[in-house]
């Protein structure tokens, strides 16, 4: 199919590791830059505070 563009059966299946390498290890890696990051916690702590503001915790609790 691909063969006109030069694109061999070797090329499809290192694509295909490349891309499992990158959704396994690629995007778990990624996740745990951003859980990590000042951005995101601040976030996190920012929307807590809007939650405690309108009394959202106090129902949850009772």
């Amino acid at each position: 199919m691909y063969a006109e563009w030069g694109i061999t059966s070797d090329d499809n299946q290192k694509l295909a590791k490349e891309k499992y390498c990158l959704i396994t290890k690629g995007f778990g890696s990624f996740l745990t830059v951003v859980s990590q990051s000042e951005e995101f916690k601040s976030s996190l702590e920012q929307i807590s505070r809007a939650y405690q503001d309108v009394g959202v915790s106090s129902r949850l609790e009772g």
